[in-house]
């Protein structure tokens, strides 16, 4: 999306583990897991995100349009 001379990137997404498909450990322990994993993949995740969006401003740098 282009805001005026500059170039806006928005990420969405929802990350949700499915507890019910964890078999082996009580439906307790299961949805406190879900969520621990959410998280720990959420913040993992974020990094590459940013590293995405500087590797976009760099080649747009680099290959300015006319």
């Amino acid at each position: 999306m282009q805001d005026g001379n500059s170039t806006v990137i928005e990420s969405r997404g929802e990350l949700v583990i499915d507890a019910k498909q964890i078999k082996g450990v009580p439906f307790f322990f299961t949805s406190k897991i879900a969520h621990l994993v959410e998280d720990l993949l959420g913040k993992n995740i974020q990094p590459n995100l940013v590293a995405m969006s500087a590797g976009v401003r760099q080649y747009l740098e680099q290959n300015p349009s006319d």
